[in-house]
């Protein structure tokens, strides 16, 4: 009997589609009548690759930046003729399930991996079903593009390295006002340290030499750590894996924490920073932050030898001058406690956060809008801003904040340019040597695109 094809397209620009690699793995493992091709708009145009080959059933991911091109996507393919079912899934139609739209024959919300298989063999969505990762199946990175194998010089690495991504548990165990992240997965579950040194091994064994972990937060559960830890030993994959990047949260941060960390050559932490007013934090995440507690946790890293950066966000709901021009200062000055690499954000409402009803009440944003404006960009969020500032004021803070991001924008463009000069300088001795591999809009050599870590889907 002919194997069934499923195509599996992610429309998200910062790093590896993972998600969709954890679906077509668990498809393939399920449900073997099944193939699975995972197109990576990062390297490939999905609307050519469909229109070319035929699927039985499309699944598109999309997040709520990508929405409307999910939308133009399935309009066009249907205009062509494409009679597979065209079925959504991802972050934003799990925030916004209520809202219906034709171009898409099917609505998967939240967990997606039972709710896919179910419906690839019986054609409607089942409700929830959780899954149980302890018993989750290895994953095929071969549904990663070729490209991801072939060395670039990456902004957060400043090297010339083979970067791929893994995500070993899902959610959070904090509720931030601005983060989706538990409205989609509810609560924290993560994957066992056995199955996530064997993921290590296997993006060892295709080439990677940086790995960067997409969870929300991997530092929550120390006795976890420590057994990755030391399984990562055991398995000798400090000689392969270089370095790996995670997300971290100042008030679980120790030296401990930083032992088992440095134990499997974590080389980056990067944090949530958010303000540096104290009323601020406490206000965005809970009664535990403080800007001192930042501060401690990336002296901490430091001295453990780990880089750290970290994100802040500008223009947050109850927030004054006075408060923001905390902000700047402390991004000015971070470096005393070991900060690497600051980025800044204007603070964005979106669907499912608490954010997103502060936006909506003052009517800046709607259920009806058009999402390709909700970007991570100072220009929609200057607009969208959930406080009563005059718009220059907030405009001249916005210029003032950029002077402190001045030296840290230098110090990673000098390191890149370094970076370039050293991989040109070793690649004319070589003679053919390593090729630097083509950049995220297929058209260029150098690949300096942005680092999934640092704008992780907490925003």
């Amino acid at each position: 009997m002919n194997s069934k094809r499923l195509a599996l397209v992610s429309l998200n620009m910062l790093g590896q589609p993972i998600g969709l690699v954890h679906l077509a793995s668990w498809v393939e493992d399920r449900l073997p009548d099944w193939s699975v091709r995972v197109i990576d708009t990062n390297w490939e145009d999905p609307e050519t690759i469909l229109s070319r080959e035929r699927f039985d059933v499309i699944g598109i991911s999309s997040m709520t930046t990508a929405f409307e091109r999910a939308r133009r996507l399935a309009r066009t393919l249907k205009r062509r003729g494409i009679q597979a079912p065209i079925i959504i899934g991802g972050v934003h139609v799990s925030t916004c399930s209520e809202h219906h739209h034709p171009e898409f024959d099917a609505v998967i919300s939240g967990e997606g991996e039972a709710k896919l298989g179910y419906y690839l063999e019986h054609g409607t969505v089942p409700p929830d079903e959780k899954i149980d990762l302890s018993q989750y199946p290895d994953l095929n990175f071969g549904h990663y593009h070729e490209a991801t194998w072939r060395p670039k010089i990456l902004r957060h690495w400043q090297a010339s390295v083979v970067e791929a991504t893994l995500l070993t548990s899902r959610g959070c165990p904090f509720r931030c006002r601005f983060c989706a992240t538990t409205q989609f997965w509810h609560r924290y579950r993560a994957h066992t340290p056995d199955w996530v040194v064997r993921q290590l091994q296997a993006l060892a064994e295709k080439g990677a030499d940086r790995i960067a972990v997409w969870d929300d937060l991997f530092t929550v559960n120390k006795g976890r750590l420590r057994a990755i830890a030391e399984r990562f030993e055991n398995a000798q994959l400090q000689k392969v894996i270089k370095g790996m990047s995670v997300q971290g949260r100042a008030d679980v941060i120790d030296e401990e924490t930083c032992d088992y960390l440095r134990r499997m050559n974590v080389e980056w932490v990067g944090f949530g920073l958010e303000s540096g007013s104290n009323r601020v934090l406490k206000y965005l995440k809970n009664q535990h932050a403080s800007v001192a507690q930042n501060g401690r946790a990336m002296s901490i890293c430091r001295r453990a030898g780990i880089k750290t950066g970290g994100s802040i966000m500008m223009g947050n709901p109850t927030e004054t001058v006075r408060e923001m021009m905390q902000t700047i200062w402390w991004t000015a000055t971070a470096w005393r406690h070991g900060a690497y690499d600051i980025n800044a954000f204007v603070a964005t409402p979106y669907p499912g956060t608490e954010f997103w009803d502060i936006a909506l009440a003052h009517g800046r944003v709607s259920d009806t809008m058009s999402f390709d404006e909700l970007t991570l960009n100072r220009s929609f969020g200057t607009r969208a801003r959930m406080l009563s500032i005059a718009r220059w004021k907030f405009l001249f803070l916005l210029a003032l904040l950029e002077i402190a991001l001045l030296p840290y924008k230098v110090a990673k463009a000098w390191r890149l340019t370094a970076a370039f000069l050293k991989q040109r300088l070793a690649r004319s001795r070589k003679g053919d040597g390593v090729g630097l591999g083509r950049s995220r809009a297929r058209g260029g050599e150098l690949e300096v695109g942005p680092v999934a870590n640092q704008t992780s889907s907490r925003r």
